[in-house]
């Protein structure tokens, strides 16, 4: 049986976020240039976010609306309210919204 490798058995954004948590938070500046990849985008947006739980990151929350934009992806809400902050908060509300998701949905007892 073959083994499975890394990526498969993490998802990228854990790799990502392992990867820039041991080479240093120098090196998030890379890892939000990789925020416009289009197969990394949203993992490395996921990485980020683990990385700044709480900072309240004003490029992080923008960076999150216009990955929702492109892709049409209003489901980011809960990364976005873990950035942390008023804006945080208002952005993620706002994209809850667009989402559709009733808050029945969002805790959990159905819903659409």
């Amino acid at each position: 049986m073959k083994q499975p490798t890394l990526a498969q058995e993490h998802p990228a954004s854990y790799v990502l976020r392992e990867w820039a948590h041991w080479r240093g938070k120098d090196n998030q500046k890379l890892l939000r240039s990789w925020t416009s990849h289009p197969q990394l985008g949203r993992a490395a947006l996921e990485a980020l976010t683990e990385l700044n739980v709480g900072s309240g990151d004003e490029i992080l929350i923008e960076l999150w609306r216009k990955h929702a934009a492109e892709k049409k992806d209003a489901f980011v809400y809960h990364q976005v309210a873990a950035i942390g902050g008023d804006q945080a908060k208002r952005a993620a509300l706002e994209l809850f919204r667009k989402s559709g998701a009733s808050p029945l949905h969002e805790i959990g007892c159905g819903g659409v």
